[in-house]
């Protein structure tokens, strides 16, 4: 009797703790997943803005000569900006913005002769908008004054032979190359291939005028002393006169 009952016991108490381990199985509760971050909200339009600005910054301030490297890097980071904005909700208003201050510099840099700046900012306008002929013209005139050499003057020399001719000493360096090749040259004779004219000279031996050829454009080189007296020493800008 007594085994039959401890019997009895251990059987309930068996399917007992199954029960309970049955009830706590379906009872349980798995952990909750943390809840997803946000997405973060797309860039504003003056956000879109200020980094296509930023990029270009070394050549919308227009200032003293542009490098050519810096002019490269600049527009390296502009079109990795364009690019990353391209599809963007605000990027076409924050396009509109920087084009405005592109055809700016564009137009101020035409107005003084700035070149290097009108190059720059040609080819930030074809970034943007590729396959553009807008500024093929203006490209094309940037491309030939680019090409114009630096001429300085070295000195003059008016022989005693009683012809009243002056000889101006004339160095005209290649601004791609380097390369700086050396003349003497009088008042309407040409050299640097054909490219440059001397003009006249101006005063009494202060500075000379020289026409460049292919652009039909002339500008002023001081000489010597008027270099030492005004403290001038870039030599190969001054007023360009385009010629009719």
């Amino acid at each position: 009797m007594v085994r039959h009952l401890r019997r009895v016991s251990f059987g309930v108490v068996f399917v007992t703790f199954a029960a309970i381990l049955v009830g706590t199985g379906c009872t349980s509760q798995q952990p909750e997943e943390p809840p997803k971050p946000m997405a973060p909200p797309p860039p504003t339009a003056e956000e879109i803005y200020r980094e296509l600005r930023g990029a270009l910054e070394p050549i919308l301030n227009v200032g003293g000569g542009l490098d050519n490297a810096v002019r490269d890097q600049a527009l390296a980071s502009f079109r990795t900006a364009k690019a990353k904005h391209a599809a963007a909700e605000n990027g076409q208003e924050a396009f509109k913005r920087i084009t405005d201050d592109i055809t700016n510099l564009i137009a101020r840099a035409k107005r003084e002769d700035r070149w290097r700046y009108v190059k720059a900012g040609i080819m930030a306008y074809n970034i943007l908008y590729p396959g553009s002929d807008k500024y093929a013209k203006d490209e094309r005139r940037a491309d030939l004054m680019l090409a114009r050499p630096t001429v300085t003057v070295r000195g003059f020399m008016e022989p005693r032979d009683g012809s009243g001719d002056i000889y101006v000493f004339l160095e005209c360096k290649d601004n791609d190359t380097g390369k700086v090749e050396k003349v003497q040259v009088r008042e309407g004779e040409e050299f640097y291939n054909g490219k440059l004219r001397l003009l006249r000279i101006i005063g009494d031996q202060q500075s000379v005028e020289i026409l460049y050829v292919p652009a039909n454009d002339s500008w002023t080189v001081k000489g010597p002393r008027e270099r030492q007296r005004t403290g001038w020493n870039n030599d190969s800008t001054g007023v360009t006169t385009t010629r009719a």
